[in-house]
């Protein structure tokens, strides 16, 4: 199984709250999943993309306290951040998407002053 791997910063939110997922990814996403994808709450202020066969892996009474929703790609490449999630990211501020093995984390790319 190949893994997640790299680091795409740089992709801005929309008004609609619509992201480009990094084509890498989208490529990934497709081999390993059958069924769909899953975003979910993470720690440190970020969010999990994943395949929901993956998210079947985490023990179900975990999974009953996680926040979580479902997400397709539409033919832009693009997917929407669910409205429970969408307080922790800024129209038109930039999301880095970080490969993580199995699932893919989405943060609010913060800049750095100096």
């Amino acid at each position: 199984m190949e893994l997640f791997i790299g680091e795409f910063n740089g992709r801005k939110l929309d008004e609609k709250y619509r992201v480009s997922v990094p084509s890498k990814f989208k490529k990934l996403f497709q081999k390993h999943t059958q069924r769909g994808l899953i975003i979910r709450q993470g720690r440190n202020n970020c969010l999990i993309l994943s395949s929901i066969e993956e998210y079947e892996q985490i023990p179900k009474d975990i999974r009953d306290t996680i926040k979580a929703d479902n997400v397709t790609l539409d033919k832009r490449n693009r997917m929407s951040i669910p409205q429970q999630f969408r307080s922790m990211f800024e129209i038109g501020k930039e999301i880095s998407f970080k490969g993580s093995d199995t699932h893919v984390e989405l943060r609010s790319d913060e800049k750095k002053v100096d």
